[in-house]
């Protein structure tokens, strides 16, 4: 992760606080490598106990996002996190958790970092199992929507 000098956009963060029993989550967002964003003075990964501990990096495919694009995606994200799976309590963030204005679709799709491809095998506790493959957020009704996998229907040819 250190030498990775791709840009990506967005970074989620578990990890268990200093004593604490329960796993805690951060969702955040970078310009920069997530690495060295990470190292900084006043982030949050270092209220981490860093023996245990995972980093989910994520980055537009579709499109080169700008500073609304990522911030909607990092709100869809903790405020699906915190009102609908995990708890205010067991966030670290202390914004972002109201949902946008419009209507907004996302796609997750998991790969493993060495091995280049889809990720199979997700831990119990790992943010790929909170956060849907598919979310669809519905400004009229307020809902969100989405499955948690997405599974193959065939092969068109």
């Amino acid at each position: 992760m250190e030498n990775n000098n791709e840009n990506f956009n967005l970074y989620l963060l578990q990890g268990k606080r200093k004593y604490a029993r329960k796993f805690s989550y951060y969702c955040g967002q970078t310009i920069r490598c997530v690495y060295r964003r990470l190292k900084d003075r006043d982030h949050h990964f270092k209220e981490i106990e860093h023996s245990d501990y995972s980093i989910w990096i994520g980055k537009f495919s579709n499109v080169v996002p700008n500073k609304t694009d990522i911030n909607v995606v990092e709100k869809i994200i903790t405020s699906e996190l915190a009102e609908l799976e995990l708890g205010f309590e067991n966030m670290m963030n202390e914004i972002n958790f109201h949902p946008p204005v419009f209507d907004v679709y996302i796609i997750n799709q998991w790969y493993h970092p060495i091995k280049n491809s889809e990720w199979k095998r997700i831990h119990y506790n790992s943010p790929a199992n909170y956060i849907p493959d598919l979310m669809i957020y519905d400004s009229n009704s307020k809902e969100m929507k989405g499955t948690r996998k997405i599974r193959k229907l065939g092969i068109l040819e």
